[in-house]
């Protein structure tokens, strides 16, 4: 059973999207001590900011910060209030290994200097000293592969990262990580690599395991959601605005 759009919509909605375009949506929420914090966009420094969430979408100056964010940076709550940041490495049009922190969301503090220090380099700075920091590397095998994670990052489901395995060019598939067998199932997408897309113009940002086809879906920038077939590789569906 294909899901239908609003299946679609709930599902991504809560999966992890790249700061700063995702990041008042649900799927990069954080919980910590009863504050429900989301990541807002400062044009004053041009990264994203973990403040409490409101309504209002405009940063206001005097809103506690507990988290500054480089862009093309994900965020995904894990389990026991703990939260985990990660990002592909990029030098100029090489991409590298995807680098992962994780952290206590029950000890995060307010960041006072956070227009000034790592912000030079481009570097995520979070309120709280991180618990686990690894990497994953991007030239993975297709299919099932055996890895040893930090228990810090477990989780009770899948986590699906969107990864690039090419140094230079395009060999987009997604990773999906299960914790409790400790694999990667890499599932590369020749329907997408093999397109005619203007990749430098359109670009696939988030994937998700609907629950209850257990199909995953997939939508991004200038691109229409998506469903992939039982195994993942292939496009089983464009969901269109007509659809």
């Amino acid at each position: 059973m294909i899901p239908d759009k609003l299946a679609i919509a709930r599902t991504l909605d809560n999966a992890p999207g790249p700061l700063p375009w995702y990041g008042r949506t649900a799927g990069n929420r954080l919980y910590s001590r009863d504050l429900e914090l989301e990541w807002t966009y400062s044009t004053e420094i041009n990264q994203s900011l973990l403040v409490k969430r409101t309504d209002n979408a405009q940063f206001s100056v005097n809103v506690p910060v507990f988290g500054v964010a480089k862009a093309y940076t994900y965020v995904k709550a894990l389990s026991g209030d703990r939260f985990a940041l990660w990002w592909q490495e990029r030098s100029g049009s090489s991409m590298g290994a995807i680098q992962l922190r994780v952290y206590d969301s029950n000890v995060l503090q307010q960041i006072h200097d956070w227009r000034s220090g790592p912000l030079v380099a481009s570097e995520n700075l979070i309120g709280a000293r991180e618990i686990a920091a690894f990497s994953v590397p991007s030239v993975l095998d297709d299919g099932l592969n055996r890895v040893s994670l930090p228990p810090q990052f477990s989780h009770n489901t899948e986590t699906h990262i969107l990864v690039n395995r090419a140094a230079a060019g395009i060999d987009v598939c997604i990773f999906s990580i299960d914790t409790n067998s400790q694999t990667i199932f890499v599932m590369p997408q020749h329907w997408w690599n093999k397109s005619d897309v203007d990749f430098a113009y359109q670009w696939i940002t988030r994937v998700a395991r609907e629950p209850l086809s257990g199909l995953i879906v997939g939508d991004g920038i200038r691109v229409d959601p998506f469903v992939l077939d039982a195994s993942g590789p292939t496009l089983n569906r464009e969901i269109t605005s007509s659809q």
